[in-house]
């Protein structure tokens, strides 16, 4: 009854799936066959359409190559018509000089075979070159008129001996002035003139026929034949007219080109099905073969279900071990299953429970009495009894064959099995399962399958008790450090909350981050890095003993909890420290490198009410301790604070913001002094706020330009305003380029030019800025980028030069029309040497390279000046005007044309160190006295200039002075050293204008002197 109950055997179904997966396969290779024909079938269809438009092409080239070539020759002939037989002649004129000027034109264009002249009849009366026969090679009626053309002729193809080639001949009618035919001048034409300078190996033939359908030549086999060329028949052709002329190409090829171009393809295609047709075969067997064990497979799995739901409802073992036995025979290919226990009494063994497939054989394993004595034979040499005395699986084996011979009813068998059953898998077994089958296939893994059942669930309080507690360690804590996890961490802290806010105590969370963890990963390999990270730890917990709890939350950051009481003081310095200090302490016995800790702290609850808040803001203290140099620790709260406010209402607010149109585009005139009017604009973004006022872009720039999506919509938005504004300015007649900024991360993202070309196609009349920190993230999509602009009529400037690492190399390497040196820059000319140096170097780079060069910040007279003297032209800053609301511009921007300042003489490189003593603040530039006398600048000035320039008065003065100059800078007489320099500054201006005063002279410009 219980058999009954719990199911029949699963074999028919097994194999109505086996076979359902067979016709599957079988049906997969009709469908390889069909597709394979139906691929055929197209591929027929497309070599037959290749093959006519490879015939199309090449009487396309053809006929646009005789066209011309006849044109050509037809135009010689006219120009010899008109020359030598005008059309006022009543007779042709063969004089002498006619000939010897017909002859000396064939001998200059060897090209042109020779030039005879035929009277009204055909018959020949001048030939240009060797003796000929009167009679011509093609009878007058032969020739067909051109159809544009009529008084120019064509002629048949004739072979001729004297060339060994088949030629065609042209001529022209000449007419006297009442219209009647005096005669011809025509000239032949070598048919090998018109080869093809590439024939498509598909094409057989080339038929150059008239357009009465009768043939004039043959194109085959590379050469032109005569008209009667034997050719194989056509499988298809194509016919093109030739312009102008009265022939019609026929362009055909053969069904044997087409069958080679067909198999060259279907070769590969039929071998391809060959091989999937046998990878089909070959997975159909070992895809059946599978199923039939997974099938098999599946039994068992489905009697080890059944045996656990049975276990979970059975209160007594012998009342288990019936219902396990019924589930192995019903489920399974077993033929019989049995479990024997120790006999209480004795060293005898019972059976307990016995399951077969007829109640013969059932009552055959019940007689039997197994023994834990190996003397009591045969039993105690019963599989069951030796898996129990020794405590180990045995089998498949064959049964003892003196307990099958005594037994008809157990014969048949082919193989048993036993399993010992332990409770947690130590001590002398509780019982052993056997079971009986016909046949060893399959067999091994159906029984695993069936003791790892049993074992994990006899005993199973134990086991899952340990088992639960192993898996909730590993829940909770870093398997690496042993410390909590981030989850675990978050849940005590989260408690820890609810607690302090209860009893009004107060909690502290930091966050700390390693600094130069990376690197020794990424040099030392992970295993010195996760010792890093297990020190670390290990010395993380000594120092802050008094945390609530110290966690790693993954990869190097690690976090702690630190309570105190409302009114007690925490000493968020100390702590910090020690914490920092064991970082140091702690890598340092793994790694020479330097790793150190940057540490961040949020309080509870003056800086959030709850765990995701306050880690955030621990997370923003972090980062600013990064920002201030590493190695130390920030609290939120203050600038930090302020910062992470800022940041949330740039993030929450800019997009609004340009919906609403309160992101504008202030526009600060450029000018070229020298030329003394406006010559462009920047477009400078301001962010109005609710009261009216205008947010600078420092304010909120720095944030929008780290974000991928706010930066994106602010240059979608700069190119929909700079399209406007170009429109307005054409309108108002200003004939200004506009230059407007993009940021690196949209410049270099992927839909960068698609945002382009969809809201500012055109570039006339726009340059688009970018930095150098472009170029330095990737420099070859960089380039790409730039060459679509400038295809588009853009001009690229690059902002801020000057102020990155490698400014020089990448002007070189992607194409920019300006250079921008940077405000910051610029206002350092009077004050540093190096970026005096610099805009030097600059300025020779610009003249080499052609590019424009602009100063930004040019803030008053004196940078103007200084600019202008070291050869720059462009400027922009407050000195023309600051950036201005648009209608502002527009209506000040007739008053805003800079002052000519043509009087400023402008130096040669080689004379630019002079202006290190002229400006206003050369009274601050002590460094250059400091410098060694070989090193300095201006002594290798005075070196080099001394031959051209000692005439001047005021320059032995000076060479003195700046001597002097470096003699009191190694001593302390400062009020010495500030009169030295202000007389060498008088020294300096007087020299300046002296050599402005010389004839100028081109060969001193080192541009010239380069090129």
């Amino acid at each position: 009854m219980l058999m009954k109950n719990i199911g029949a055997p699963r074999g028919r179904k097994d194999r109505y799936l086996l076979w359902a997966v067979g016709a599957a396969f079988l049906l997969l290779a009709v469908a390889f066959l069909v597709l394979w024909q139906q691929l055929a079938m197209q591929n027929r269809q497309d070599i037959h359409r290749h093959f006519r438009e490879a015939a199309i092409i090449a009487a396309q080239q053809l006929g646009t190559g005789i066209s011309q070539t006849l044109g050509q020759r037809f135009a010689n002939l006219r120009f010899l018509k008109n020359q030598f037989f005008p059309t006022a002649a009543a007779t042709l004129d063969l004089g002498p000089a006619t000939r010897s000027a017909l002859r000396a034109f064939d001998a200059a264009h060897p090209q042109v075979l020779a030039i005879n002249i035929l009277d009204a009849t055909g018959t020949r009366l001048l030939w240009s070159t060797v003796t000929q026969p009167s009679r011509p090679m093609a009878m007058p009626e032969a020739f067909t008129p051109l159809p544009l053309r009529p008084d120019e002729f064509i002629g048949p193809a004739h072979y001729a001996r004297r060339f060994h080639a088949w030629v065609i001949t042209m001529r022209v009618r000449m007419q006297s002035r009442r219209g009647e035919t005096l005669g011809f001048i025509g000239s032949p034409l070598l048919l090998s003139t018109f080869a093809l300078f590439h024939t498509p190996k598909d094409i057989d033939a080339i038929l150059l026929n008239r357009q009465n359908g009768q043939a004039t030549a043959v194109w085959h086999a590379g050469r032109w034949a005569p008209p009667t060329t034997t050719l194989p028949p056509p499988a298809g052709s194509a016919e093109l007219t030739v312009p102008d002329m009265p022939w019609v190409l026929r362009t055909q090829w053969t069904a044997a080109a087409e069958k080679t171009a067909f198999w060259a393809q279907q070769r590969k295609r039929l071998l391809l099905l060959a091989g999937l047709l046998m990878v089909d075969a070959l997975a159909a067997g070992i895809f059946l073969t599978l199923l039939s064990h997974l099938l098999r497979l599946r039994r068992y799995q489905e009697a080890a279900l059944l045996a656990q739901q049975e276990m979970l409802r059975s209160t007594e073992p012998i009342d288990l071990f019936h219902r396990l036995t019924a589930i192995i025979v019903s489920q399974t290919d077993c033929i019989a299953a049995y479990v024997v226990v120790p006999d209480e009494h004795g060293d005898a063994l019972k059976i307990a429970a016995v399951a077969a497939r007829n109640a013969a054989r059932r009552d055959a394993i019940e007689r039997l009495v197994p023994s834990r004595d190996p003397q009591h034979y045969p039993y105690g040499q019963m599989l069951v009894s030796r898996a129990f005395r020794e405590g180990i699986p045995i089998g498949p084996l064959p049964p003892h064959p003196d307990i099958i011979n005594n037994n008809a009813d157990l014969k048949g068998l082919a193989v048993v099995v036993a399993w010992p059953i332990r409770i947690a898998g130590d001590g002398e077994p509780v019982a052993v399962l056997a079971v009986e089958l016909l046949s060893r296939r399959h067999f091994t893994l159906r029984l695993q399958q069936l003791m790892r059942l049993l074992a994990d669930n006899i005993g199973t309080f134990l086991y899952q008790q340990q088992l639960y507690r192993q898996v909730q360690d590993l829940v909770i804590h870093d398997t690496l450090t042993g410390l909590p996890n981030r989850s675990h961490f978050k849940q005590s802290v989260s408690t820890a909350i609810t607690q302090a806010r209860d009893n009004g105590r107060h909690l502290a969370i930091g966050l700390l981050d390693l600094d130069g963890f990376k690197e020794v990963n990424d040099t030392q390999g992970h295993g010195v890095g996760d010792a890093i990270l297990q020190a670390v730890a290990l010395r993380l917990q000594d120092s802050c003993q008094g945390s609530l709890m110290m966690a790693r939350m993954g990869g190097d950051e690690f976090a702690c909890c630190l309570p105190w009481q409302a009114g007690d003081d925490l000493d968020i310095d100390t702590v910090s420290q020690k914490a920092l200090l064991a970082v140091v302490s702690s890598a340092a016995t793994v790694t020479d490198m330097p790793v150190s800790g940057s540490l961040g702290w949020a309080l509870f609850p003056d800086d959030g009410p709850d765990f995701k808040t306050l880690l955030a803001h621990a997370d923003e203290a972090m980062y600013a301790a990064k920002a201030a140099g590493k190695s130390t620790y920030r609290s939120y709260g203050g600038a930090v604070a302020a910062a992470a406010e800022r940041r949330i209402q740039v993030h929450q607010d800019f997009l609004l913001a340009i919906a609403q149109g309160d992101i504008a585009f202030f526009l600060q005139p450029q000018a070229d002094v020298v030329a003394g009017h406006i010559d462009g604009a920047e477009m400078l973004v301001r962010w109005r706020q609710q009261d009216g006022r205008w947010r600078n872009p420092g304010k909120f720039m720095p944030i929008v330009e780290q974000d991928h999506r706010l930066i994106r919509a602010l240059g979608i938005h700069a190119l929909r305003e700079t399209v406007r504004l170009r429109e307005r300015c054409r309108s108002e007649g200003l004939h200004i380029r506009l230059s407007l900024n993009i940021g690196a991360l949209h410049f270099l993202h992927p839909d960068f030019l698609e945002d382009v070309a969809s809201h500012c196609p055109e570039g006339e009349g726009l340059t688009i800025e970018i930095t150098e920190s472009i170029a330095l993230a990737d420099l070859r999509h960089a380039q790409q980028v730039a060459m679509v602009l400038k295809d588009r009529g853009f001009h690229l400037s690059l902002d801020d030069f000057g102020t990155g690492y490698s400014s020089m190399l990448y002007t070189t390497q992607l194409p920019f029309d300006e250079l921008k040196l940077d405000q910051n820059f610029v206002f350092r000319f009077r004050r540093d040497n190096a970026s005096f140096a610099v805009a030097g170097a600059a300025r020779l780079l610009g003249d080499l390279s052609g590019r424009s060069m602009i100063a930004e910040g040019i803030a008053n007279p004196a940078d103007l000046t200084l600019w202008l003297r070291m050869g720059g032209r462009r400027i922009q800053g407050y000195h023309l005007a600051p950036p201005l609301p648009e209608n502002a511009f527009f209506t000040w921007y007739q008053y805003l044309q800079p002052v000519l300042r043509r009087s400023v003489a402008t130096l040669l490189l080689e004379d630019l160190p002079l202006l290190s003593h002229m400006t206003e603040d050369a009274s601050r530039r002590e460094g250059l006295s400091m410098l060694p006398a070989a090193g300095c600048p201006m002594s290798k000035w005075f070196c080099l200039r001394r031959g051209e320039y000692q005439q001047i008065p005021a320059f032995l003065p000076a060479e003195r002075m700046h001597q002097r100059l470096h003699a009191l800078g190694n001593g302390t007489d400062e009020k010495a050293l500030r009169s030295a320099l202000a007389e060498m500054r008088t020294l300096s201006l007087a020299l300046y204008t002296a050599i402005a005063q010389q004839p100028a002279n081109p060969a001193k410009s080192l541009r010239d002197r380069l090129s």
